[in-house]
């Protein structure tokens, strides 16, 4: 039977023969539960026993009762059960040797007490299982110190995340207090271009209206100039044409210039409407632009 593991090496373990003694009053290893301890159990004597043997090799073997070998089995059995259960919830992806929820390593000890011949067979079972202990608890002990390492890679790195994430949170807000400062001052220069383009339009349509009524005055001081150059006899009646034409004139002069009085008044209400409607807005952008900075 090959009895080699990845367990320690306690040295090389002499497998002899084992053999029960005639004594019927035994006491319990410190291994055994409460209720047991501090009771001496009488044995019956064992009919299939050698009773060849000699007195020094009987008193160097403990004989145990089968009673007492169970409660071994069970809690060895159970600490292998807890070291196995531990080394999955570490690492839950590796294979154990054992798959079966309620491992038994020691069944087939209880089974080979009865047998005297099987006392190798008992010897080589309790050593395979303390053998499987063993095992357990070095894959333990390496999947601890895996998880230990892995642990303190993931701390360092979360810390570096954390203050790389301060970091990028800290320019992000003064990003954002940069572009709202731009879009506050792009609002109000478009405010005041579209103003400025009105302004522009109105005083063009001014202009053209100015410079017809120039060219229509011209027009007629050149047909008076003819007029006048043509014949001096009519200078009295161009005299009062020249003064009904200016007559004329100032009246539509005064229409031109009431009619300029009315367009500048009108103009200059809807530039105070338009005024309030841009200040009006400029209000509703800062209280949006507020909300918006407190909502993020």
């Amino acid at each position: 039977m090959d009895l080699k593991s990845s367990a320690p090496d306690f040295g090389s373990v002499e497998l002899r023969p084992l053999t029960r003694s005639h004594t019927v009053e035994y006491r319990h290893d410190p291994l055994m539960l409460p209720e047991t301890a501090n009771k001496s159990v009488q044995v019956p004597q064992d009919p299939l026993i050698y009773t060849s043997i000699n007195t020094a090799t009987q008193s160097e073997i403990p004989v145990l009762h089968p009673l007492e070998v169970t409660q071994i089995t069970e809690i060895l059995d159970q600490i292998y059960l807890v070291l196995r259960r531990l080394r999955s919830s570490i690492a839950p992806t590796a294979k154990t040797r054992i798959q079966a929820e309620s491992p038994s390593l020691f069944s087939d000890a209880i089974n080979f007490l009865s047998i005297p011949t099987k006392d190798n067979d008992l010897l080589v079972c309790v050593l395979n299982g303390c053998k499987s202990i063993l095992e357990e608890a070095e894959c333990c002990s390496r999947n601890f110190s895996a998880f230990t390492k892995s642990l303190s890679e993931s701390t360092a790195a979360s810390r570096v995340a954390s203050s790389t994430l301060a970091n990028m949170e800290k320019e992000n807000t003064k990003l954002q207090s940069i572009i709202c400062e731009r879009d506050r001052q792009m609002s109000q220069l478009l405010s005041e271009a579209e103003i400025y383009g009105r302004v522009q339009s109105e005083l063009k349509e001014q202009n053209r209206a100015l410079e017809y009524n120039i060219n229509v005055l011209q027009q007629r001081i050149n047909g008076f100039d003819r007029k006048m150059s043509d014949s001096d006899r009519l200078f009295k009646e161009c005299n009062t044409a020249y003064l009904s034409s200016l007559t004329t004139l100032r009246k539509e002069a005064e229409k031109q210039i009431s009619h300029l009085g009315n367009q500048l008044a009108i103009t200059h209400d809807r530039l105070r409407r338009m005024k309030g409607r841009v200040e009006d807005l400029s209000a509703t952008g800062s209280i949006l632009t507020a909300s918006i900075l407190a909502d993020s």
